[in-house]
């Protein structure tokens, strides 16, 4: 499913719906954000006895990153789609950190087991052959979603989702599909 306007979806477990946000963020943001989280460090990350690793890259509270993801119109976005008021926004703490997948990788199927809500916004997107699309557990099915640098996807907590694993492709044979992760404790 390519992101054409917002959209809602519900998952399978019958929670919260999702929320698809196209262009959340704009071009230039996209790429500044992008930039600015290239140096960060980072971990790899390997899951149970998965043989499933990505990099994970730690997002201070000062980062412009940080700073975005707390903003006003990102908190107004997030506590207006779980039906809660702008005036809470005091009241939230987020977690973020930025994930990088590269060649073979991805995220296994999972529930996340902390936070209300999780906001994950594309960086940077491989080309579609590539493999990397956000796979979320729906009352519709499995729902394949391919973001572009700047859209996003809003979802409880509960919802299963995982990644399709990054392969070479013509168009594209060093893949890498990177993302921000904002995990909003309401």
């Amino acid at each position: 499913m390519n992101v054409a306007g917002p959209q809602r979806i519900t998952s399978s477990q019958g929670v919260a719906p999702c929320l698809l946000l196209p262009s959340l963020l704009d071009r230039d943001l996209t790429r500044r954000l992008a930039a600015a989280t290239a140096g960060l460090r980072a971990r790899r990350v390997r899951t149970g006895d998965h043989a499933d690793e990505w990099e994970e890259l730690s997002v201070d509270p000062d980062h412009e990153l940080a700073a975005v993801l707390s903003s006003d119109r990102i908190l107004g976005t997030v506590l207006t789609a779980v039906g809660q008021p702008a005036s809470r926004a005091g009241d939230v703490r987020i977690t973020l950190w930025a994930n990088r997948y590269r060649t073979g990788e991805c995220i296994p199927r999972h529930r996340d087991s902390s936070g209300a809500v999780q906001l994950v916004v594309c960086l940077e997107a491989p080309d579609p052959a590539g493999g990397g699309s956000l796979v979320l557990a729906t009352e519709q099915g499995e729902v394949s979603l391919r973001l572009a640098p700047g859209d996003a996807v809003l979802f409880h907590r509960t919802i299963e989702h995982w990644t399709t694993r990054l392969v070479p492709s013509s168009q594209d044979p060093n893949p890498v599909r990177w993302v921000a992760v904002g995990r909003y404790h309401l």
